[in-house]
């Protein structure tokens, strides 16, 4: 490992770790290609598809313009969506006179009501639907019965279809959490670019939680707590599309955190994206064109999902665009390449009363919760000088007691702690009292 002074350090450093994080995004794009626009067979679930219904409400988005310092949050506003399952009316019954001549459909809320053809009894004696004028009054009767149903109920049976496809949606998410979330979007983007790419996307995104309350039963579609993305992905491998441009968008996306439902001040947005990617770029009010040859964004909220692996690129991407900014590198990136500050390799120096508690697993300025032993103490010391400590060895040696140690040790310091993999087993390990501590 090459020792270097650490101002010589971070300037040693900082080409080699963009190379390799330049590196990780070319191989994700081979991997998780950026996507551009909607697979037909993905789940997504249109806002504009969305019925009048009591049992669908929207959440309030306000423009943080428009806030004022003593407004409070309302809590039955704090959602993106809602859905509730909707009582279903069946259609209104037509007079038995009439019954036995209507074909079938009428039941449907989306179908028709159509009368059969005249039949001729045994005797060759054709008879006509219309030949009774009673079967006529009646049937104009329920007719206009039934339309009013369907008036009322088609919403309703549009309403429970949304419900079913948030139902199927919560099965898939208990199977495949990991793998998939739950994105709402805005800002759809149709532009047929010189390279072939077409675009069809949302470029501002936000993470979605899908919850499911039985007692009602409804489902409520909140935010996770994360900021929006400006899905910057979809822009890679474009020469049209100025790289600066989409920094400057970038930036300000971060400074206004806009909401993918936001008012005037996310149509603001939009409209400075759009026409800082070509000079004929326009914000469209009402519907896309279908194919255009210059870049066109609308108002087109969706709920979709998507792979969590889509995330990765825009994480690369911020990365290599702070990584030349940064004054002080992490250790854990100057390390990665071999190169690391004498700073870091400085040795302890023991007094004779450390020296001979030692074996012990005692010292003064270890504060470990459980016993301990010599070994024990040497990786608290060296954790002290060191900004990591690699442990290693078969099971049943300890290191599960050693972590639950160190765990007590960091949280005596004031220090926060996280164990990844094993903290169930680590955190059972350690006093009640510690994991209540830990946890915050």
């Amino acid at each position: 490992m090459k020792l270097a002074s650490g101002s010589e350090a971070q300037e040693q450093t900082r080409p080699k770790i963009i190379q390799i994080f330049r590196y990780l995004q070319a191989l994700n794009q081979i991997r998780n290609p950026p996507q551009r626009n909607f697979d037909p067979q993905a789940w997504t679930l249109w806002f504009h598809d969305l019925p009048i219904h009591p049992c669908i409400r929207h959440g309030i988005i306000i423009d943080t313009t428009l806030r004022t310092d003593t407004e409070t949050i309302d809590n039955d506003n704090d959602f993106i969506l809602k859905v509730s399952r909707p009582r279903l009316v069946d259609p209104p019954q037509p007079p038995k006179e009439i019954r036995s001549w209507l074909q079938e459909g009428w039941e449907q809320v989306d179908g028709s009501v159509a009368v059969k053809p005249p039949v001729a009894d045994s005797n060759g004696v054709v008879t006509r639907f219309e030949d009774n004028p009673q079967r006529l009054f009646l049937l104009e009767e329920w007719k206009a019965k039934r339309a009013a149903w369907v008036e009322t109920e088609r919403p309703a049976r549009r309403t429970m279809a949304i419900f079913e496809k948030l139902y199927a949606l919560q099965g898939q998410f208990e199977r495949e959490s990991e793998r998939l979330e739950l994105m709402l979007g805005d800002g759809r983007i149709r532009w047929r670019t010189h390279e072939g790419f077409l675009l069809d996307y949302p470029v501002l995104l936000l993470r979605l939680q899908l919850l499911f309350d039985p007692k009602i039963p409804e489902f409520t579609l909140i935010e996770t707590g994360q900021p929006s993305e400006f899905y910057t992905a979809i822009f890679q491998s474009i020469a049209e599309v100025n790289a600066s441009a989409i920094g400057r968008c970038r930036d300000d996306h971060e400074q206004g955190e806009w909401h993918p439902l936001g008012g005037e001040e996310t149509t603001s947005f939009f409209r400075r994206l759009v026409s800082q990617l070509s000079p004929y770029g326009e914000l469209i009010e009402q519907g896309l064109p279908e194919k255009t040859t210059v870049p066109s964004i609308a108002r087109d909220p969706v709920i979709f999902v998507r792979p969590r692996t889509l995330g990765i690129g825009t994480a690369l991407e911020s990365i290599l665009e702070i990584l030349p900014q940064i004054a002080h590198l992490p250790y854990s990136l100057i390390s990665l390449v071999g190169i690391t500050g004498t700073s870091n390799e400085r040795q302890d120096t023991l007094t004779a009363q450390q020296m001979l508690d030692a074996p012990n697993g005692e010292d003064e300025h270890i504060l470990l919760s459980k016993p301990a032993n010599a070994e024990q103490l040497e990786i608290a010391r060296r954790l002290e000088r060191n900004n990591a400590v690699l442990v290693q060895g078969p099971p049943g040696t300890g290191k599960t007691h050693t972590i639950a140690n160190l765990i007590g040790h960091l949280l005596a310091q004031g220090k926060s702690q996280s164990s990844a993999r094993a903290a169930r087993k680590s955190c059972g390990a350690a006093p009640a009292s510690m994991r209540q501590h830990s946890r915050r």
